[in-house]
């Protein structure tokens, strides 16, 4: 399968957005005020493309079969910039087939582009396929505490 990988377009949003339901394993369809959102959010991520990137990873006929989020942030622990990683997600039935590879590898790009220390995300503990993904990927992986706050 010849797949290509480029940052994402705001004419990508509808392919992003039902591939983000598939994610959510959703059988119906997203309440509307869920899904506006997320178009909404998503709309702006693509058209602020300098702290936040979307990459999108295309099959043959150009349909997305997989994507990637992530972010530039600055940790003054390390003096510098990393690019953070919110998601990447494959088709099911593509996984383990190089296309997140290829994701991975846009990514890690870009951090070299702008000279950020590196990539770095957070992967559930349980999510063993995950994990081996990114050690394939050439990840470190680091035992982290995870503290989190809703509103």
């Amino acid at each position: 399968m010849d797949i290509s990988v480029r940052k994402a377009r705001v004419a990508d949003v509808a392919q992003i957005v039902a591939l983000a339901k598939l994610r959510d394993g959703a059988k119906k369809d997203w309440p509307v005020g869920r899904r506006r959102g997320f178009t909404l959010q998503l709309r702006h991520l693509i058209a602020n493309s300098d702290t936040h990137l979307c990459w999108v990873a295309l099959d043959e006929a150009k349909r997305v079969v997989g994507y990637a989020f992530a972010s530039f942030t600055y940790s003054p622990i390390d003096d510098g910039m990393w690019l953070h990683v919110a998601e990447l997600y494959v088709r099911p039935r593509l996984r383990s087939s190089g296309v997140g590879g290829r994701l991975m590898r846009a990514m890690k790009a870009a951090s070299t582009r702008a000279k950020a220390k590196g990539v770095w995300l957070v992967v559930h503990p349980n999510n063993t396929d995950a994990q081996r993904f990114y050690r394939r990927n050439k990840m470190r992986m680091r035992v982290m505490k995870s503290c989190a706050w809703a509103a």
